[in-house]
This record gives C-alpha cells, structure tokens and sequence, in this order.
C-alpha cells in the first residue's frame, strides 16, 4: 500500500494500482475482507483509477469502500464522510478532483455533463424547513450528550478530589511524622522518634 501510495504521490497511477492490487489481496488474504484496512486499500485503489480517468471503477470501488467502513466506524466517522464526498464528487459531475489541468473547451463539457447527469437524477429532497429542523434536533441531541459526559466527568472528578482530601487528612491526622514524607531517612527517623517515646 506505501508503495503505491508513493507512486500515486508522483502522480504515477499506472504504476500505483499494482501495487495497490497487491496490498489488497494479501491485505484481505491476511484480515478478511470487511476489515477496514482493506477498505483504506480499496479507496486507494479507486483513487488510482481516478487519476486514470475511469470513475466507473473508481465509483465501484468507493462503494466497496464505503460499505465497509460505514459497517465499522458508522455514518459520522471522517473516513466514512470523505468517501461519501469522493463518491458525490463523482456522481454529480464535479471535476474539480481530476489530476489533469482540463481545458476551458473540456471544462465546459463537464459543465454540460454534469448539469445533464443531475437532471437525470431523481433525488428524493424534503423541504428546507424539514431539514433544518432535522438538524435542530440533532444538534440538540448532541448537546445533551455533551453535557451528560460533562456532567458525569465532572462527578468523577469531585469523588477523586475528596478521595484525595480524605488522604491528606489522614496524613495530617495519622500517627506520626513518619507519614509526612516517605523518604527512607524521614521514615527511619519517625520511627526512632516513637520508639524512644
């Protein structure tokens, strides 16, 4: 996977997805293939095939990806959140990822493509109004854990706190010198300091 990555840097595709090929198959001979690994491997893979210009692959591969990872991690993970953005880049036309400067006859033709392929679409779209509340709620509940975890962090401080003051008071209130510093000599000479009492 380092290798290809290196070639991928160097803006070397061709050279990038055998070596992306090879880390996934011993990747996923190795950890199986739901491990998260091998989606890291098979995002890089779409990624190198990206740069080739093929996105019907790299779309393929974005999903295996995706399916993966949002299986492990969950909708909210970051890793989850930029396959989804690589595959929407995709889907809806934006060209704004291709390695290659395109020129401005080329750039218009995405424009026309993409607007063409969004027509195509059908997505299902709730009101604005829907959504932000949605979203209200949602921050709320995340606002409520917040405060919980505050909450609870900050009992569990107060209880290391008195934990700690009822130490000290034992020290303070305990039977001798002996506990007020706990170095050998102090300790030694606590002790005589008793045993001559």
């Amino acid at each position: 996977n380092n290798i290809g990555s290196v070639h991928y840097l160097k803006r070397e595709f061709g050279k990038a997805l055998p070596a992306y090929e090879e880390a996934f198959h011993i990747m996923k001979a190795n950890l199986g293939e739901k491990h998260p690994d091998v989606a890291t491997v098979m995002s890089n893979i779409g990624d190198g095939y990206f740069g080739l210009g093929n996105t019907d692959v790299a779309l393929a591969k974005y999903r295996q990806a995706l399916t993966i990872r949002w299986d492990t991690f969950g909708e909210k993970d970051p890793r989850v959140v930029r396959l989804l953005e690589k595959i929407a880049k995709i889907e809806m036309g934006d060209r704004m990822l291709t390695p290659q400067k395109p020129s401005s006859d080329q750039t218009l033709q995405a424009w026309d493509d993409a607007s063409a392929a969004s027509e195509k679409m059908e997505l299902p779209r709730k009101p604005i109004g829907e959504e932000l509340q949605e979203l209200q709620q949602q921050i709320a509940k995340d606002i409520e854990h917040v405060n919980a975890v505050e909450q609870r962090a900050t009992v569990e401080m107060l209880k290391d706190r008195i934990i700690i003051i009822r130490g000290m008071r034992a020290i303070w209130e305990g039977p001798g010198p002996e506990l007020l510093d706990n170095d050998t000599a102090s300790v030694a000479t606590g002790k005589s300091l008793k045993s001559q009492a």
